[in-house]
């Protein structure tokens, strides 16, 4: 039963973070519907460049393992 309950946990969470990921291109349109269509130019370069990365999907999923 704990098996099963973990199994369903650990599908939950996989599809939590799958529609976590498609979330980019709306966040990308509100940010342009809200600040304009130019803002990623008007920001530090630097911050811009960060933002364009993506996702550190390898740090998310092993955080867990390097926590003190």
């Amino acid at each position: 039963m704990t098996f099963g309950l973990a199994a369903v946990t650990t599908c939950g969470l996989a599809v939590l973070a799958w529609r976590g990921v498609r979330t980019g291109s709306a966040v990308d349109r509100a940010l342009d519907k809200g600040l304009g269509p130019g803002w990623r130019h008007a920001i530090d370069p630097r911050l811009a460049a960060r933002l364009r990365r993506g996702i550190p999907l390898g740090r998310i999923l092993f955080a867990l393992f390097f926590v003190r």
